[in-house]
């Protein structure tokens, strides 16, 4: 049996591992919140309505799959983080400041799980982001460099962590 689609459901996205929560159901365009905060409009046939009766059984929705690579038991899975906003026009400055609220959370968190290194994609833009990104991360001397091109293209930032052990602010 399939669960309706309503205002408030936990859906995820096919072909996608992005989620969240239903907040606006027009016509076919379904509006979704995803966990960072931003809102992402998709059509009805890319939503699937998470059931939590799955929950019982063990199943889950599709995650992110870690590297197949052997890593160190205390080393944890590089994690990668998309800053780009998808969704309903709203202000750029919004826009901006939701992206540098979601990095500086990423980086503080990173740095409680004692995480060496993470990578943000910003693409390509006009750089008002990338230079946003920088500016903090030279405010609290963390280093940075580009991510590795032939895995991100020219639109990330590789931030190492390992020294870092306070939380940072904007």
């Amino acid at each position: 049996m399939n669960k309706p689609l309503q205002i408030g459901s936990r859906v995820s996205v096919l072909n996608d591992t992005i989620g969240g929560k239903v907040i606006a159901i027009q016509g076919d365009n379904i509006t979704i919140e995803d966990s960072y905060g931003f809102e992402r409009v998709y059509q009805k046939d890319e939503i699937i309505v998470y059931d939590s009766r799955l929950d019982s059984i063990g199943s889950k929705l599709p995650v992110e799959k870690e590297s197949k690579k052997k890593r160190n038991k205390n080393k944890s899975p590089l994690q990668v983080v998309d800053l780009h906003y998808y969704g309903r026009y709203i202000e750029p400055a919004l826009i901006l400041e939701n992206q540098l609220r979601v990095f500086v959370e990423k980086i503080n968190k990173a740095v409680a799980k004692k995480q060496s290194q993470i990578v943000f994609i910003h693409g390509e833009g006009t750089g008002v982001l990338r230079k946003n990104l920088e500016k903090i991360l030279r405010k609290h001397r963390i280093r940075f460099s580009d991510a590795p091109y032939h895995t991100y293209g020219q639109g990330a930032i590789e931030v190492y962590l390992r020294g870092v052990k306070k939380r940072i602010k904007p």
